[in-house]
């Protein structure tokens, strides 16, 4: 009976809450081709990233083999250029630290 009523608190804590959604417009650097990003934290973590084109991507290993999402990685084609000319002339993307930290900060919260 405990563990019913455990679980029903935690449903309905969980039923209030969003997942949070970084802007590019809100972080400084942002490397990605999507506007938006909703996060799935788990234990104060980021997991996995929804963009505004609807496909999910793990941000960690774990994720990636426990859901078989494919990894937000520069293979994943959603990556913007590289901000500097020469980098980018030599056919580098962004790099991914910028959202990391972003991530890594609301889902600390």
């Amino acid at each position: 009976m405990r563990r019913l009523l455990v679980a029903a608190a935690a449903a309905a804590l969980l039923a209030g809450c969003s997942a949070p959604v970084l802007k590019a417009s809100d972080v400084k650097g942002w490397p990605l081709k999507s506007a938006t990003a909703e996060i799935t934290c788990e234990g104060g973590q980021p997991i996995k990233a929804k963009l505004d084109n609807g496909v999910t991507y793990a941000l960690n290993g774990t994720t990636e083999a426990r859901t078989g999402l494919k990894p937000l990685n520069h293979d994943s084609g959603q990556f913007l250029p590289h901000p500097d000319v020469e980098l980018r002339s030599l056919g580098m993307f962004a790099f991914l630290d910028t959202f990391n930290t972003a991530a890594d900060k609301v889902c600390s919260q």
